[in-house]
């Protein structure tokens, strides 16, 4: 089996690229929406995550259990959020959808931007231009941070997010770190 390094991005040893969501046995329990600029984001709520059970290896496993709150822990009853970036791969591929719904199993609103508009390293426009110029463009902050910042942070806000962190997978680690600059946010 080849591995990532193969085609230049990733260190000799890495991973091979995940399959395409499609591909895995698990059934994702989120759902798409495409926000009134037209930026995606695949998103899973921790209240949808307490019923919802992701199949494992061995089977079916309840990630959700407890989840419950009390009115005497208030605390709990703060809304955090988890953007999660993906990596050169895109929206449709690895296993980003997966981390958000485990994300929500596990208290948090997940979303999964979709960054990059539909595109991937795998498509069209990454062939012509060659897979470094292309990852360059994508990883224009002027562009991801006012996604960010415009989009992002008002929709997990409208649902009630006081808090949110950032996980960047591989390329996604581009916004995890230009947020790390903003003053007024804690990432």
């Amino acid at each position: 089996m080849a591995d990532a390094a193969d085609d230049g991005c990733c260190p000799p040893g890495a991973a091979p690229a995940a399959p395409a969501q499609s591909l895995f046995p698990t059934a994702l329990n989120g759902g798409v929406s495409t926000l009134p600029s037209g930026l995606r984001l695949y998103s899973m709520n921790p209240a949808a995550a307490q019923t919802a059970a992701l199949s494992g290896l061995d089977g079916s496993l309840d990630l959700a259990a407890g989840l419950n709150r009390t009115e005497d822990d208030e605390e709990s009853w703060d809304v955090s959020a988890v953007v999660v970036a993906y990596d050169i791969y895109g929206f449709d591929a690895g296993r980003s959808k997966l981390v958000c719904d485990v994300l929500a199993a596990a208290g948090h609103v997940a979303v999964l931007p979709d960054f990059f508009s539909g595109d991937s390293c795998e498509g069209e426009a990454c062939a012509e231009m060659g897979k470094v110029p292309w990852i360059t463009k994508q990883a224009d902050w002027g562009k991801v941070g006012a996604q960010l910042r415009e989009e992002v942070l008002p929709f997990l806000q409208e649902r009630g997010a006081t808090k949110v962190g950032i996980l960047g997978i591989c390329w996604g680690s581009v916004s995890r770190a230009g947020c790390s600059c903003c003053r007024r946010r804690r990432c």
